[in-house]
């Protein structure tokens, strides 16, 4: 049985509303006839609007042009509504005559209606086939799909359209590319829109010839504002192109342009024939679009979300000097004195209104840090120039959807240089799988990707590196495959969604911090899990602590050493017991444990290192076992500590080791104290009083600047030790500083004449020790 598909006409289908249809215009004169119209076509996927099934519907009010004697073109409307498969078309003409053709025996009409169309008395249309189409989503554009109809008499109401052309369905994906525009073009430069002459059959099928003049040679469907692809092949957004019957003997080029100017193309060098009424479907393919008039060497272009200038953070960072920084007609040009070849260490630190970015070929080298936290730019493409890229160089642009480039891989969702995956553009997942292939996750990978919950590692996945995860807070699940080796210095840090996880066999680094500040952490499984799981501990270090839901905690016995970073940020730790046999707390050890208010060194430690205490806000008291003859920063911002008891074996306080301790009312140095490092005991608002041994040769700058309670120094030395700047700075007002007494007044006038010393002459005073 024969089946009969009738015509939809819609090319904007926000347009095409099933309610709310306007009445039409009926014509004034009372001899115009009703047609009555269907597509005779009955397989074809000619698309102009489709239902659901995928049949080709009327769209009300749609116009076509009938010819009823020579020359007479008569715009007749669609009076059903929107998604009838048949109907009516009544004339709106105005002028209130319908004239009964003599010249031409038969009813001829021509979709889509336009008034310059001309009927030859030969049976032929003079008419124009679009260069632009407009795009429809799913769909062709309005007006774009030309269809002929002749019925076989003047007295035929019925008309069975015909399809005049072929079509070509292309399926594109990319990440964050939206299209403006798509053009079509023969390589061989065949005609495929302008000047033609149609010449419909009555139940046979209409042919095409071109005009000796007036015709053009590309095809380009419009896109208005854009229009924004699916990111994977699976989600591909699909666009038709009405073609003309033609053969490309060359092949085509299909040429893609986004909304920020950049190009891709595709190209077929065989033979195609496109065929009236018959889909060409090309496969599926990734829009990678670039830049399509190249930066110049000297520049570096860019566009802004507000609009405005974009000042690099470190105007340095180039290797040249910037000349000039425009910002006109939507787009920031940086210019400099000569070609720009490395993009430098915070060149766009923290520049958060940066949308995108052109780097120039002949760039090539790109530091860490270069665009750390430029959280609205959502694109870059790295010129194949770049043979360095340093890590941590996207890290925290948490707005990055995808690179394009050299390195760019996963459709542009990383950057892979030698199976190291350098780079990662978070914007918009929550899970990601690893590339194959990929060897090593690369220093600050994926810092600050706060959204991701999941991510697989692949097999032969050997390093973690350096902050690879660093801040991933939303990460509850990772896998780590048999065969890694290393894991970096704080790989894992502030994961604070993270439960547990099984450190593989294979693994023989475990780099210090790899899981600080885990807050939610409860068991560690796998090689070096001890205490039940409760820490990693390897050759008597306890290098890492799983602190949820623990309030106190006992080191267990054998282990030497506390880690760096051990109990890092372990908040709720109010109490730890250290056992006898520990000889050393490497630096940060219990840094930001704000709840700890007591904590025994045991006699045996040798060693605080850098920061050890830092922050443990809630520590009142603490005693330095005998053995340890430096401390360095161990106890800045300890803001309740108000005793401390230095052993006499102490030799060293370094830099900022009381920095911040604003309840520390009095503190003995011991004798044995040779140097005070810079900003000791900065901000230490409590102090009233502190005495320098007489073995004290050397004080840092701002050393005991800003004790805003200190009235009273006692410097024992009889030599004015070596100072800095502002060693006494902005104490209590009517501070003194006491001197030895000597009978020839010399050590007095020493420390007055000495550098840095001289700035508090007027405050010194002898005083007999």
């Amino acid at each position: 049985m024969k089946k009969w598909l009738f015509l939809a006409v819609c090319g904007l289908l926000s347009a095409c509303s099933q309610s709310g249809i306007e009445e039409l215009n009926t014509p004034t004169g009372g001899d115009a006839p009703m047609f009555y119209a269907s597509v005779e076509d009955a397989d074809a996927e000619s698309r102009t609007y489709l239902d659901e099934t995928g049949k080709m519907r009327w769209t009300h009010d749609d116009r076509i042009s009938i010819f009823v004697g020579e020359n007479y073109n008569r715009e007749f409307a669609f009076t059903g509504k929107t998604g009838a498969l048949s109907g009516d078309f009544t004339q709106i003409s105005t002028d209130g005559s319908f004239i009964t053709g003599t010249k031409v025996g038969a009813n001829y009409a021509l979709y889509p209606h336009s008034s310059e169309t001309i009927l030859d008395p030969a049976g032929y249309f003079e008419c124009e086939l679009p260069a632009t189409q407009n795009y429809a989503e799913g769909s062709f554009g309005l007006n774009a799909n030309t269809m002929v109809s002749v019925t076989k008499s003047v007295d035929d109401r019925f008309l069975q359209f015909k399809n005049v052309c072929g079509y070509l369905k292309l399926k594109l994906y990319g990440a964050n590319v939206t299209v403006k525009q798509i053009t079509l073009q023969g390589n061989n430069n065949e005609p495929l829109a302008g000047a033609a002459i149609i010449t419909p059959t009555y139940g046979g099928e209409p042919t095409l010839t071109w005009a000796a003049s007036g015709t053009t040679q590309v095809l380009t469907l419009d896109c208005g504002s854009g229009v924004k692809i699916g990111q994977t092949e699976e989600d591909a957004t699909a666009f038709y192109l009405v073609v003309p019957p033609t053969t490309f003997e060359k092949g085509f080029t299909v040429t893609i342009t986004d909304t920020e100017g950049k190009v891709c193309t595709k190209s077929t060098s065989n033979e195609q024939t496109f065929t009236r009424n018959v889909t060409k479907n090309m496969p599926a393919f990734e829009a990678k679009c670039k830049a399509s008039n190249p930066v110049p060497s000297n520049q570096i272009w860019y566009t802004s979300t507000d609009g405005d200038i974009v000042t690099p953070d470190n105007t340095g960072a180039f290797g040249v000097a910037i000349k000039s920084n425009t910002y006109t007609d939507g787009k920031g040009v940086i210019t400099f004195e000569g070609d720009v070849t490395t993009i430098g260490a915070n060149a766009f630190f923290d520049c958060r209104s940066l949308a995108s970015i052109t780097i120039p070929e002949g760039v090539t080298t790109i530091v860490g840090d270069a665009f750390y936290s430029c959280t609205s730019l959502a694109s870059i493409t790295i010129p194949e120039s770049v043979t360095e890229l340093g890590a941590g160089a996207f890290a925290n642009c948490s707005n990055l959807q995808h690179f394009e480039g050299k390195y760019a891989s996963d459709n542009g969702r990383c950057l892979i240089k030698e199976n190291v995956l350098i780079a990662f553009a978070p914007a918009g997942l929550t899970t990601y799988t690893v590339p194959e292939g990929v060897t090593t996750i690369g220093d600050y990978a994926f810092e600050y990707c706060r959204s991701l919950a999941s991510i697989t590692l692949p097999e032969g996945v050997t390093t973690i590196g350096e902050s690879a995860f660093y801040y991933c807070k939303s990460l509850t699940n990772i896998t780590l495959p048999e065969g890694l080796t290393t894991i970096g210095y704080g790989a894992f840090s502030y994961c604070r969604s993270l439960a547990s996880i099984t450190i593989p066999e294979s693994v023989t680094e475990l780099g210090a911090g790899a899981f600080a500040n885990c807050s939610n952490l409860q068991h560690f499984e796998g090689k070096y899990a001890s205490d039940n799981g409760r820490c990693l501990i390897k050759e008597n270090v306890l290098i890492a602590f799983a602190p949820a839901g623990l309030t106190t905690y006992t080191v267990p016995e054998g282990v030497t050493t506390i880690g760096a970073y051990a109990f890092r940020y372990c908040e709720s730790l109010a109490s730890i017991t250290i056992p006898e046999g520990v000889t050393s707390i490497e630096h940060g050890a219990f840094w930001n444990c704000t709840s700890l208010a007591s904590i025994t060194i045991p006699e045996g430690v040798t060693t605080i290192g850098w920061e050890a205490f830092r922050n443990c806000t809630n520590l009142a008291s603490i005693n330095i076992p005998e053995g340890v003859t430096s401390i360095d920063g161990a106890f800045r911002y300890c803001e309740s500590l108000a005793s401390i008891t230095l052993p006499e074996s102490l030799t060293t306080i370094g830099g900022f080791t009381f920095e911040n301790c604003t309840s520390l009312a009095s503190i003995t140095i011991p004798e044995g104290v040779t140097t005070i490092g810079q900003k000791a005991f900065r901000y230490c608002e409590s102090l009233a009083s502190i005495t320098l041994p007489e073995g004290v040769t050397t004080i840092g700058d701002y050393a005991f600047a800003h004790c805003t309670s200190l009235k009273s120094v006692y410097c024992k030395p009889t030599t004015p030790p070596s100072g800095r700047r502002d060693m006494f700075g902005y104490n209590a007002s009517g501070r003194k500083i006491y001197v030895p007494a000597s009978d020839d007044d010399s050590i007095i006038n020493a420390y007055k004449a000495a550098k840095y010393w001289s700035d508090y002459a007027s405050d010194m005073e002898e005083f007999q020790f």
